[in-house]
Parts: structure tokens; C-alpha cells; sequence
């Protein structure tokens, strides 16, 4: 809802729909994550009794296009020789097989 969005965060309500209050963005990542992982509990019951059911109902649970690019990042980083790639020998042993 971009009437709520502010310069540093999103204007939410928390127990009263009618009363909005300002969450930075940093608070606003991490308690959508928090009310997604346990919306697998029970959506419903998220919905009806949780404080965060106003948080879920401002997402429209859009993903970012740009989301799908860190794939590939992510799997290279599970891969990769971390220690190698500090230390410069990551790419060698890359090439050379080892």
C-alpha cells in the first residue's frame, strides 16, 4: 500500500486498525519473516489472534524480480572454498580440478 510507506519504513497498525504507527524497515523485515514462517502454523489463526495480522495484510507477497538473481549467488557461495577464495587459491584449484 504505498500511502503507507514512509522515508525510512511503512506506517502498520498494530491492535487497532484504525490507529497506524511508523516501523523503521529493518523492524518491518524482520517481523514479516517472523508472522511468514508462522503462517505455516495456521494462516488463520495468524490472522485472527496474532499482532502481526495487520503487518501480513498490508503484503501483497509480491516477489521483486531481482529475487531470482540471488539464486545463482547463493548456491556459489554453498559451493564455493570460502577460505580459498580469501586467501586466492579458490580459482586455481577451480581450473586445476583439486
Amino acid at each position: 500500500m504505498q500511502y503507507r510507506l514512509t522515508p525510512k519504513g511503512v506506517k502498520v497498525a498494530n491492535a487497532d486498525p484504525e490507529t497506524l504507527t511508523n516501523i523503521d524497515n529493518e523492524t518491518l523485515v524482520v517481523t514479516l519473516a517472523r508472522a511468514v514462517r508462522n503462517s505455516s502454523h495456521g494462516l488463520l489463526d495468524l490472522l485472527r489472534e496474532s499482532s502481526d495480522r495487520f503487518l501480513l495484510a498490508i503484503n501483497t507477497g509480491d516477489i521483486p524480480a531481482e529475487l531470482t538473481a540471488l539464486a545463482p549467488l547463493i548456491a556459489l557461495g554453498l559451493l564455493a572454498d570460502a577460505n580459498g577464495l580469501i586467501d586466492g587459491t579458490w580459482k586455481t584449484k577451480l581450473v586445476s580440478g583439486g
